[in-house]
């Protein structure tokens, strides 16, 4: 590693753990995040008007994205021989501050090979093969779960876990593309214009720098045709008629069939800092399991949807995605024996795959940086 002055902290090191910092995965990349870089360290602020999604009830999913962009910063400044203490909501709960990053040099560099695992740290919508995550695997990231207060990581243990999980998986995505909202925002954040070839990362337009290209969902020609036919909710709501619709729910399904195993993440109680902390945990686990060679996707529908019923009750709902809801719930506390009093927040298959073929891209760090005095 190359040297640096330890003394101070230079603005390149800030910017570069800054950087990491917005590697970290957002819900639809929409990057709800700022940072304000200082003498000695860096402050990290939520863009609460950065995601409007249905998803998005009372900023959980944006808050579990600041906890990741958070975890990220630690490992990089620990990279860099510094050590990172980080205080959550200086200014209490509800503020736009998230965390503050106090940076002071250490007596060596840590988790240099965690670096490489950050970069390579993605959303992976292929389908993986079968083998089974070995159990040594689960309970080493069960452990690195547990560092964080009120945090749990569940995953399956008994053999027949595939058919009821993937029938919950189903169910939730049932809701989900039954929901005119939820399916406007998903084409909203969709890019269907092709990236321009050939054209340098620090050149490509600002357009594609949030939310997804059409191609990153790795669903195929047939699965990219079908979602430019079904970008009108018009056309969807005759497809599901007809039961066109059902592809999307049943393309969720297989992809839990074809998977090496389920986790999802809980926490006891919750609170602001409990979802940041329950972020960071999350960027932990992804960044070990990316590691050790296994692809992740988030299973967002089924945690985020019934978190909702759960915190804001059920109004929102027709009473037939209600009853599809409390099942995949009922199926899912079952199979990864969720306690009670756990409240899931994150759900995810893991496996062996190949490589994705389309990234999605980041803002540039500057149109992320603001100053103390500006917020």
């Amino acid at each position: 590693m190359e040297e640096t002055d330890k003394t101070t902290i230079s603005r390149e090191i800030l910017l570069e753990i800054v950087r990491y910092g917005i590697m970290a995965p957002s819900g639809d990349n929409v990057q709800p995040w700022e940072f304000a870089i200082e003498k000695e360290g860096i402050t990290l602020y939520i863009n609460r008007e950065a995601d409007d999604s249905f998803f998005n009830t009372q900023q959980v999913a944006s808050l579990i994205a600041c906890g990741a962009a958070i975890q990220n910063m630690v490992y990089m400044a620990e990279v860099k021989g510094f050590e990172a203490k980080v205080a959550l909501f200086p200014q209490g709960e509800g503020k736009k501050e998230v965390a503050h990053i106090q940076l002071t040099p250490a007596d060596r560099s840590q988790n240099e090979s965690i670096e490489k695992a950050m970069r390579e740290r993605c959303t992976n919508r292929r389908m993986y093969a079968t083998r089974p995550i070995p159990r040594e695997t689960w309970q080493s990231m069960a452990t690195t779960t547990e560092k964080e207060p009120d945090t749990l990581l569940l995953y399956n243990k008994e053999k027949a876990w595939r058919r009821p999980l993937a029938h919950a998986v189903y169910l939730a995505d049932m809701v989900r593309v039954g929901r005119q909202d939820l399916h406007e925002y998903l084409m909203k954040i969709l890019h269907f214009k092709p990236i321009p070839k050939g054209i340098r990362e620090e050149d490509l337009p600002d357009e594609f720098r949030t939310g997804m290209p059409l191609k990153n969902l790795q669903a195929g020609l047939m699965g990219d045709i079908y979602m430019r036919s079904m970008r009108k909710w018009s056309v969807m709501r005759v497809a599901r008629y007809f039961g066109a619709g059902l592809a999307m729910p049943l393309f969720g399904a297989m992809s839990v069939y074809l998977s090496g195993g389920i986790g999802m993440i809980c926490v006891k109680s919750f609170t602001e800092t409990n979802i940041v902390r329950a972020g960071s945990a999350i960027e932990r686990v992804w960044c070990e399991l990316t590691r050790e060679g296994y692809a992740l996707q988030p299973m967002a529908a089924l945690p985020l949807l019934t978190l909702r019923t759960y915190l804001e009750g059920t109004s929102a709902f027709t009473p037939s995605h209600i009853k599809k809801l409390e099942k995949a719930k009922k199926i899912a506390t079952r199979s990864l024996s969720i306690p009670d009093g756990f409240i899931p927040v994150f759900m995810f298959r893991a496996g062996q795959s190949a490589p994705i073929t389309q990234r999605t891209y980041r803002k540039k760090t500057e149109q992320l940086l603001v100053s103390s005095g500006e917020i």
